[in-house]
């Protein structure tokens, strides 16, 4: 299993050299976003003749956050260090969690399919750094100016699992499988949605009452991604997760 060693640290802290090591596996200090939003997706450190739009101008930042950077062998992580992010949550009187920050400090950056397919195939502490660190704190510094995110953002757990598949236009097998490894660990609730077949007129898996597609319109598609490739019979590992389920299992067609 991959983990990161002190010579992946120590390039890291040479490109961001407010950084420094922290541990055997991690570093930690100061680390500056500047950034702006062009046609709806983050430039980082843009140039002088990317800032011309109305939507760049409205939309640059540069700011500065404590973290921790580091990584398990299950994969890396990212930490807010300090009590900025608990201040941003209680002006807006929200809980932490609606930040995608957990009790701990660490947060939820990107899906865990996606991180586990990267971290798979070597994904380094710089690429982390460029790929997910600072997207995740252009995000953080937005939310507190402005009160919204840039740009859309995943539900927590179960849903937000399904929902990163429903927005893949044609997911590969590799996607699928990823999901149903981290659904499994939802456990009756996560087998409950793909049981069935989710139709756009009914209510909302969430429980504000709304219709699917109105509310969570992209937990459809990753349904019918995983239970048609159920029925194509293409891995046991897909079938367990429906384990229980006696009215799918008299279905021959998703």
């Amino acid at each position: 299993m991959m983990i990161w060693n002190k010579e992946d640290l120590e390039a890291a802290i040479s490109e961001f050299p407010l950084l420094e090591l922290f541990g055997p596996t991690s570093i930690a200090g100061t680390l500056t976003i500047c950034g702006t939003m062009q046609g709806g997706k983050l430039i980082l450190n843009p140039l002088e003749d990317q800032l011309i739009d109305a939507e760049a101008q409205a939309t640059f930042l540069v700011d500065s956050f404590n973290v921790e950077i580091g990584c398990t062998e299950s994969g890396p992580y990212l930490k807010m260090l300090g009590s900025r992010s608990a201040k941003t949550a209680e002006r807006y009187g929200i809980p932490l969690i609606d930040l995608h920050i957990y009790s701990d400090q660490s947060v939820c950056f990107a899906a865990p399919q996606q991180i586990a397919d990267e971290w798979s195939r070597g994904l380094n502490v710089t690429d982390f750094i460029w790929r997910y660190s600072l997207p995740f704190l252009y995000q953080q510094g937005f939310f507190e100016r402005h009160g919204r995110w840039p740009w859309g953002e995943l539900t927590h757990g179960v849903l937000g699992l399904l929902e990163w598949l429903g927005r893949i236009p044609n997911p590969a097998s590799g996607d699928i499988l990823r999901t149903v490894l981290c659904l499994e660990s939802g456990g009756d609730h996560a087998r409950k949605l793909v049981g069935r077949r989710a139709r756009r007129h009914h209510p909302c898996p969430c429980g504000k009452g709304e219709r699917l597609g109105v509310c969570h319109p992209d937990v459809k598609p990753g349904v019918d991604a995983i239970r048609n490739w159920i029925a194509q019979g293409n891995n046991p590992r897909l079938r367990k997760l429906l384990s229980g389920l006696p009215q799918f299992q008299r279905q021959s067609h998703p």
